[in-house]
């Protein structure tokens, strides 16, 4: 968990990124005239760049065809971007559906599913497109969260399948593209780190997640025993590679990687001829240089794929993190964490292993596809030509669709600085605790097999409370539970004698909840950036309630995250074809007099059931087939 400092300083931050970012505007260091076709957002911060740094060689060839941007809200990140690509980088603040507006923009790539990233959703007459940062069999990469992009460029085969089994309500071979990892068009020529004949072996293990599905790292049940190992055997010369937010999150990892390091600083002092490396670079030339990988599930393991050299895993030992089955991971040797003292007999089998180099090749084809030099950079080239032709022809026909309907948020620090101060004072000193025995409270309460969430503050509490008569009439009928994310609306709730209340925190609350609930449907009544992170949650009908109102309130590309839009309007689903590019409301909208919500919640979950059901048969049968 970030201390109440960290989120202080982050905060700080924001604000004066965003501050600088309208003065920049202001001073039309993007004039009035120039226009970008593509631009990708990206609301991180230092720690993240990674995420972004290996898309911009891609980015630099995408230029020759397109004029491409880059949008940050960090100052840091804008200042580092803009020496390291010849892609234009570009500061920007909370304006955004103004500012694309009048650019022009075709195209949106998104290289993360960060919720700060979705205020760029309210352009809804360009393309939403997940490039994601990386290809892996985690959670993460089949986030019911990616319903909420128009389309998805996918690695491969292996990632639809991954999609169809895992999503409700997804038409894979619709939404998504094919174009490989183009990353692995640009690696970097191999360095050389000692004289010697020893066997390079890249240690790389990932970070512990926001959540525990995610927490896939190896750092504190491996990873020591795995250094130990490596560094008293001659024959090896390791580079240790942390993830760059190992430790940010758990501290657990913190101390693991800062023993690791220890003792790779002492071996190296010791021998400095063994070359022993403590690397922090950009991946890519690390790949070419060793010979063999350790790692977990990771994308660093996937990006190995192509090498067809020796690739050892780690099993997760954390009992919540999701691991299904996979073609990598059945496929390549892994070890528990009771094995990681053996690991220089594995490296010895794999490394005699004349299979190993086809598996791996057999491996990255059915990942990637064609890895020939250069193939996933032209495909990803030919994904992004098919976007723009898509929507120039859609824009030809629906022009009143560029003009913005909605308005930027005003910055206003020192009110937001209060406000912000006040939730994490209050937050600290109750909310946690009460957060914590909620949880355990949920998993001895018994089922509810609907959730009404509302992760935002005080601010917007009039959005739940006018649903107060909806809620309590299903719950007249059905198990229902209302879950919150702020102390000061709980508290408030609570005065109200609001029914069936709960306060969620952390970010692993959500599953938590819905796993102790057994919860088939999420309602929510308002479309905040926290709310769409919500939607990640797997297995449940994710249902959006919209009243009878002006559709530029409500109607945008973020009702495309929800599996279902409830609406007494019934000009709503026109409204929204015509106005939201590539937006397919025939099945998504309900329309139905809001005394009927019940009636269709209900009804919901007999779908949500049915569609479950049907996943499961289809899985079953590719199985047979395969």
């Amino acid at each position: 968990m970030r201390s109440f400092g960290g989120n202080f300083r982050r905060f700080v931050t924001e604000v004066t990124s965003m501050r600088a970012a309208r003065k920049h505007l202001e001073r039309r260091d993007v004039p009035e005239g120039q226009r970008f076709d593509v631009v990708l957002p990206f609301s991180e911060h230092t720690a993240n760049l990674y995420q972004i740094r290996q898309w911009l060689r891609p980015l630099e060839k995408l230029g020759e065809h397109y004029r491409v941007a880059i949008v940050c809200r960090d100052m840091s990140v804008f200042e580092i971007l803009k020496h390291e690509t010849s892609v234009q980088v570009l500061l920007m603040s909370d304006a955004h559906e103004v500012w694309s507006s009048r650019v022009g923009t075709k195209v949106f790539l998104y290289p993360n599913q960060d919720h700060r990233n979705l205020k760029m959703f309210g352009d809804d007459a360009a393309p939403h497109v997940f490039i994601s940062h990386g290809e892996s069999d985690k959670i993460y990469m089949y986030s019911n969260l990616v319903k909420s992009f128009t389309r998805y460029f996918v690695a491969g085969e292996v990632a639809r399948a991954r999609l169809a089994r895992h999503l409700l309500n997804y038409d894979v071979e619709q939404r998504t593209l094919l174009i490989g990892r183009p990353q692995i068009d640009y690696l970097p020529a191999p360095r050389v780190l000692t004289n010697s004949e020893r066997i390079v072996v890249l240690y790389a293990p990932t970070w512990e997640g926001l959540r525990p599905a995610m927490r896939y790292g190896s750092g504190p049940t491996h990873g020591v025993a795995i250094m130990t190992a490596l560094l008293a055997d001659p024959r090896f010369s390791v580079i240790y590679r942390p993830h760059p937010l190992t430790g940010t999150q758990e501290l657990s990892y913190a101390r693991a990687d800062a023993e690791i390091r220890t003792l790779i600083e002492n071996a190296a002092a010791a021998n400095p001829a063994a070359a022993h490396l403590i690397d922090l670079e950009a991946l890519g030339w690390q790949l070419r240089t060793a010979h063999v990988m350790i790692s977990d599930i990771s994308a660093v393991a996937y990006d190995w794929l192509p090498l067809a050299k020796p690739l050892i895993l780690t099993k997760p030992a954390e009992p919540e993190a999701a691991v299904d089955a996979s073609l990598l991971i059945d496929s390549v040797r892994a070890i528990a964490a009771d094995e990681a003292a053996d690991v220089v007999a594995v490296i010895d089998e794999q490394l005699n292993d004349p299979a190993s180099r086809a598996t791996l090749m057999r491996l990255a084809a059915a990942y990637y596809g064609d890895t020939s030099p250069g193939a996933s950079t032209e495909r990803f080239i030919a994904a992004v030509h098919t976007l723009v032709d898509e929507r120039d022809a859609w824009v030809a026909e629906h022009p009143d669709a560029l003009t913005p309907r909605r308005t930027p948020r005003k910055v206003r620090p020192l009110r937001d600085l209060l406000s912000f101060s006040a939730g994490k004072l209050l937050d600290g000193l109750i909310g946690r605790r009460i957060a914590a025995s909620h949880i355990g409270r949920a998993e001895g309460r018994g089922g509810a097999e609907f959730m009404v969430v509302f992760p935002t503050g005080l601010g917007r509490i009039k959005r739940l409370l006018r649903w107060r008569s909806t809620i309590a009439e299903l719950s007249r009928r059905s198990s229902v539970v209302v879950v919150v994310h702020d102390t000061a609306v709980y508290a408030a709730l609570r005065l109200l004698r609001f029914p069936h209340l709960y306060l969620w925190q952390g970010s692993g609350a959500p599953d938590k909840l819905v796993s102790a609930f057994d919860t088939k449907v999420m309602i929510y009544v308002e479309q905040s950036e926290r709310n769409l992170r919500e939607t990640a949650v797997h297995d449940v009908m994710h249902v959006f309630l919209g009243r009878s109102e002006d559709p530029h309130v409500w109607g945008s590309n973020r009702l495309r995250v929800f599996d279902f839009v409830l609406t007494s309007d019934a000009e709503m689903p026109m409204w929204m074809k015509a106005n939201v590019l590539d937006f397919s409301s025939d099945r998504k909208f309900i329309v139905v007099d809001e005394k009927h919500y019940p009636d269709e919640l209900i009804a919901i979950i007999a779908e949500r059931d049915r569609e479950i059901a049907e996943r499961e048969k289809s899985w079953a049968r590719r199985l047979e087939a395969e």
